[in-house]
């Protein structure tokens, strides 16, 4: 206002209607576009100035006051007015004398205001634009997009009014050609980006294919590169989108800065250190050591020139336990061994009609829990005491099955996701990692490992006695021949390895089993007896 007021006491004042490009400042403050920006305007004067034009700035404050020069500053910036000095073109004064210099006032055009949505128009919660994902209003803080968002910069920009064509090509020539380069540059980068993110996604699940056929030991003759591409995906291409997900999360820091131990006096921590311990080194360990028994030891070994396993054995044992271990564990994380699974996957997944599934009283026993095996009612075996949570409802209809995400195999993973990825000590359940599911498998597969190695030791020894030590060559067998020691002692050996491992499986279905033959022998009985067949009576 004050401007406007006092225009009428400087001459040849017009409006010219031009426009000029604006600026941003690093500040954020809104400037004309010139090559150098100025701050303030030198006024030359020879006394001191009047109380009017003391003021200029909004806030109050005067003029700045050039001790040394006799001068007044004036600020190219007042409210949205901008001020810029030139040298006269002509301008002439109300008595003819020429201008030395002239001062161009500006004012700031400023575009409709983008309005404000009405109050409550996002319900995603606090937090402002970063949490939200959204453009900053007003004075609100950017979000880390909307800062990395570049200025847009012409190639070659503009020549200045009164600039030479060659001075204006000297000028914007370097930066044009800077910014060609940077092009050039950002399209070369993504390209070569692009390839090698295409050959590591085409190499890297042949490479992990060969790596499981280097752990599994099969000769070359079995290897075939199609199927090592397959399964080198199916366990590639999950982690490494594992990987990334946690990668792009940016999650390490909270990780880092959540790490806490459990309460001083509590047990939690050595069950996870127990659990870790069982799946990491115990459990591995024992299947990798059978599978060299039953698959990898050679001639040498079982004509006893070799020693039982060194150290090279023992590390690639227990590669491919863990290999083998942690397989079973995520066909059972998806209940891969359900015969529902494969029809939801060959045909899509199966309309179940809820008034047509079948109502289970409170106290009855659950029918489909019962082929679990190798897990104790958890209504028997209560927790750790205060230590552990309380028992889950769905725990005590029965035992717990191993198949699907709310399985054995399923819980066992949160609670080591809530664990280590968290810190959530409260999560552990000792019935649940150690009573219900690491220690029975750690039983099983101890059983497995020695079993057959006492059984093959007694069939030995008994050989040995029997044939007086005589059978150094071999045994000669009926419409087979002389059998070689090493053949006829792997066989029987494998033959110890079956029989047990369907000794175990009998054992675990037991309840599928007794069920299957009470039905079949409820229809042999229903069938001798003619129960249910429409007898008739002939007269003769």
């Amino acid at each position: 206002d004050f401007i406007v007021a006092h225009l009428h006491a400087i001459g040849n004042v017009s409006e010219t209607g031009r426009r000029h490009l604006a600026a941003t400042t690093e500040a954020g403050k809104r400037v004309l576009a010139d090559e150098v920006v100025l701050d303030e305007i030198v006024l030359p004067t020879n006394k001191p100035p009047s109380s009017s034009l003391l003021t200029f700035y909004e806030d109050g404050t005067t003029l700045k006051m050039n001790e040394t020069a006799s001068s007044v500053l004036l600020p190219t910036t007042i409210g949205a007015y901008r001020f810029r000095g030139r040298p006269s073109t002509g301008e002439t004064m109300k008595n003819g004398d020429s201008w030395g210099s002239v001062i161009e006032i500006w004012k700031e055009d400023r575009a409709t205001p983008i309005p404000r949505p009405p109050e409550g128009w996002d319900d995603l919660g606090v937090g402002g634009s970063e949490v939200q994902g959204r453009w900053a209003w007003d004075k609100e803080k950017k979000s880390k997009i909307e800062e990395g968002v570049a200025h847009r910069s012409t190639f070659f920009g503009t020549t200045m009014k009164g600039e030479t064509r060659i001075a204006s090509a000297l000028r914007r020539w370097p930066k044009g050609l800077f910014l060609s380069f940077k092009v050039v540059a950002l399209i070369a980068i993504s390209w070569l980006a692009m390839s090698v993110s295409i050959c590591c996604g085409m190499t890297a699940p042949l490479i992990a294919g060969r790596f499981i056929y280097f752990l599994l030991q099969l000769p070359d003759r079995f290897i075939h590169d199609p199927i090592a591409y397959t399964a080198g995906a199916g366990v590639a291409f999950p982690l490494l989108a594992k990987i990334v997900r946690l990668a792009a999360g940016n999650k390490f820091a909270a990780w880092k800065s959540g790490f806490h131990l459990p309460p001083r006096g509590s047990r939690k921590l050595r069950y996870v250190m127990q659990a870790l311990f069982l799946w990491f080194a115990a459990m591995p360990l024992l299947l990798g050591l059978t599978y060299h028994l039953f698959v990898v030891k050679g001639t040498s070994f079982w004509l006893y020139k070799e020693s039982p396993f060194s150290r090279n054995d023992i590390a690639m044992a227990w590669g491919v336990g863990t290999l083998l271990l942690n397989s079973w564990a995520g066909l059972c994380y998806v209940g891969a061994f359900k015969l529902g699974f494969w029809l939801n996957l060959l045909a899509g997944p199966l309309e179940v009609d809820p008034a047509a599934q079948p109502v289970v009283a409170p106290g009855a026993p659950n029918i489909d829990n019962a082929d679990a095996g190798a897990g104790a009612d958890v209504a028997e075996v209560g927790n750790d005491g205060p230590d552990a949570p309380p028992l889950q409802p769905e725990l005590v209809a029965g035992t717990l099955l191993w198949q699907g995400q709310d399985g054995l195999i399923g819980r066992l993973v949160d609670i080591m996701y809530a664990v280590l990825g968290k810190w959530e000590w409260d999560k552990v359940d000792r019935d649940i990692l150690l009573t219900q599911c690491l220690i029975p498998i750690t039983q099983q597969l101890t059983i497995l490992l020695l079993g057959p190695i006492c059984a093959y030791l007694g069939w030995s020894t008994l050989l040995s006695a029997l044939t007086r030590g005589r059978g150094s060559a071999g045994i000669i067998l009926p419409f087979v021949g002389l059998v070689e020691k090493d053949i006829y002692r792997r066989f029987f050996y494998r033959c110890f390895v079956v029989t047990t491992i369907l000794i175990q499986l009998a054992s675990i279905f037991q309840p599928s089993l007794q069920r299957w033959f009470h039905a079949a022998h409820k229809a042999a009985r229903d069938d001798r007896y003619l129960k249910g067949e429409v007898l008739m009576n002939y007269v003769r």
